[in-house]
């Protein structure tokens, strides 16, 4: 099996939404009520034409009506974040109301949808830089050491605030080619320093790389399209070696009765051109993919087993074990690199079903969402004081900026 990242740079060229309010709301519902069929159906339709009354004859630069933007982040909340309680999705609906409806109160939210829906969209819009600059009165240089402090206050007491940040910065980087230049590379930049060291963090490593391969098409879109098309070829060329060698790893498994799933996951462009800002050339850089072994268990001595297997089989050149000291993202994994056929090093990653599962949707592997009752994230201290560690960092590096 292969993964290959990709997107799509002008992602509603031919958007369905904006033109029948109608049936834009029966999509909303009918994808609601696949993903929980508990919902309060009734109580998100009135969310969502308060949302197109709030918002009417207002447009997005792309000529859609505005509407159609929480409407999408909505649709990202619940079939990508795999959220699936009621109250989160109204707050998508109404995350712009407070910020751009003249004369709104979270009061009349209150009154209408409840504490908890006006609680959610309250920290939404407090987290705008704009907001907080206004309330701080801080320079552009510190904006962002606050920004992040609100986020990470918001993180702990309701982690339902951050995904609609990070789903409202999806849509709006898949849109943002309606903007003007300047525009474009400001959000990107914004988008790189900002919302992907949070995406990262809480290991939703898919919206994690569409934010970056976005951000950087925008930033530098020459380096951009010269790394795809290398990557094109180099991919071409090497694709009938990678299959060869998975083939020998995967003989070597089945020997030992180490039942598995084996992946090969090309890497996308925004993370070769760190590679190449750290000194690498493009021509000497073969582990321009990754090998991921999912054994069929969840038992994590199979993954040390496993290791020892292929490290009998083949030159190793390297071993970091997050499994025993996992990432501040809950993402673990054995990572080693093996030395392939003409001496080519192969970067392979060993896990677990439930590993697996992590790694692919980050916290909300280990937090359910379908009740809406499990909001706080309960934090050890190491994990508190880790995150505090890392927000720290970031905040000198813009004092010193």
């Amino acid at each position: 099996m292969e993964y290959l990242f990709n997107f799509e740079l002008e992602y509603d060229e031919k958007s369905p939404f904006g033109k029948d309010p109608d049936k834009d709301c029966e999509f909303l519902l009918e994808a609601s009520r696949k993903v929980n069929s508990n919902l309060d159906i009734t109580k998100i339709k009135t969310a969502f034409y308060y949302c197109v009354e709030k918002h009417k004859d207002v447009k997005r630069k792309s000529g859609y009506p505005y509407y159609t933007h929480p409407l999408n982040v909505a649709l990202i909340l619940v079939r990508e974040f795999s959220f699936q309680d009621t109250n989160s999705i109204i707050a998508c609906l109404l995350h712009d109301t407070l910020e751009d409806v003249e004369g709104l109160l979270k009061s009349e939210i209150e009154d209408l949808f409840g504490d908890d829906v006006a609680e959610i969209v309250d920290a939404v819009t407090k987290i705008s830089h704009d907001q907080i600059q206004k309330e701080a009165g801080v320079s552009k240089e510190l904006l962002k050491g606050l920004t992040y402090r609100k986020l990470f206050i918001a993180l702990v007491k309701d982690v339902r605030v951050i995904l609609i940040k990070l789903a409202d910065r999806l849509h709006n980087m898949r849109t943002l080619h309606y903007m003007s230049e300047s525009s474009q590379k400001r959000i990107s930049d914004e988008t790189l320093n900002f919302y992907v060291p949070i995406a990262h963090r809480l290991g939703l490593n898919k919206i994690k790389m569409e934010l970056e391969n976005r951000a950087f098409y925008y930033i530098d879109r020459e380096n951009y399209e010269a790394i795809r098309v290398a990557l094109t070829t180099k991919r071409r060329d090497f694709i009938n070696y990678i299959r060869v060698f998975s083939d020998l790893i995967q003989d070597s498994l089945n020997q030992n009765n180490l039942r598995h799933t084996l992946t090969i996951v090309h890497k996308h462009e925004y993370e070769i051109y760190k590679m190449i800002s750290d000194g690498k050339s493009l021509s000497d850089i073969d582990n321009f993919y990754s090998i991921v072994i999912v054994l069929n268990t969840n038992d994590i001595h199979e993954c040390y087993r496993a290791h020892g297997v292929l490290a009998n089989a083949f030159n190793t050149t390297s071993f970091i074990d997050y499994i025993s000291h996992s990432k501040i993202d809950w993402y673990k994994s054995i990572y080693t690199e093996l030395i392939g056929p003409d001496g080519k090093r192969i970067e392979l990653l060993i896990r677990t079903e439930e590993m697996e599962k992590i790694a692919e949707e980050g916290f909300a592997a280990k937090y359910s969402f379908k009740s809406g009752r499990i909001r706080e994230l309960n934090f050890t201290d190491k994990e508190i004081d880790n995150w505090g560690e890392w927000m720290q960092d970031i905040i000198t590096d813009l004092g010193e900026q």
